[in-house]
């Protein structure tokens, strides 16, 4: 999940035109919906375009103290999260934020059979790789249990506002430069 909060700091009343912090307001937010909501949910997808079974982006925008149109002053929360079956958004969170290590136990059959390797697809530093769940090799093994060595965390929320903050600052200052000048 990738939230943004913007908080702006507005002029002191004496300074602007009556209706000029309602046309800001209206165009954080249409800088959030049009500009960053979209790049967000995009560079998400990215993430997971070759997962067999992959979540869809969902997005929510909140906001508090005054409204779009309102004279007062507002603070604006986009949050992009992961949307789907539970199975799907659960996924997500273990390769983004990584798994413990933990053990495995047969149950429904007297032993685990299974391959001793593993290379994933998908790499730390939320870098992502060829299509399917990654690479299964070496010698086949049964035991009654194993301890599962964790997910290192991708970290894919991480690696994209670190990529891409700079041009969402950019969306929103000149969202509100932009309806300043026209207002």
């Amino acid at each position: 999940m990738i939230q943004i909060q913007i908080i702006p700091i507005y002029p002191k009343p004496r300074d602007y035109p009556a209706n000029i912090i309602g046309v800001m307001n209206k165009a954080i937010v249409s800088a959030l919906q049009v500009g960053v909501r979209p790049l967000l949910q995009t560079q998400m997808n990215a993430r997971t375009v070759n997962w067999k079974q992959r979540p869809s982006m969902g997005a929510s925008l909140r906001i508090s103290h005054g409204g779009i149109l309102s004279a007062e002053s507002a603070d604006f929360i986009l949050t992009v999260f992961p949307t789907g079956p539970r199975k799907v958004v659960l996924k997500w969170m273990w390769v983004s934020l990584g798994t413990k290590a933990h053990p495995i136990m047969a149950r429904r059959a007297p032993l685990l059979r299974f391959q001793e390797k593993y290379k994933p697809h998908t790499r730390a530093r939320g870098y992502y790789g060829l299509a399917g769940g990654g690479t299964y090799y070496g010698d086949w093994v049964s035991k009654k249990s194993v301890v599962n060595p964790g997910i290192k965390p991708r970290l894919f929320e991480y690696w994209i506002k670190q990529k891409y903050e700079r041009q969402i600052v950019r969306l929103v200052v000149n969202a509100i430069i932009r309806s300043v000048e026209r207002a």
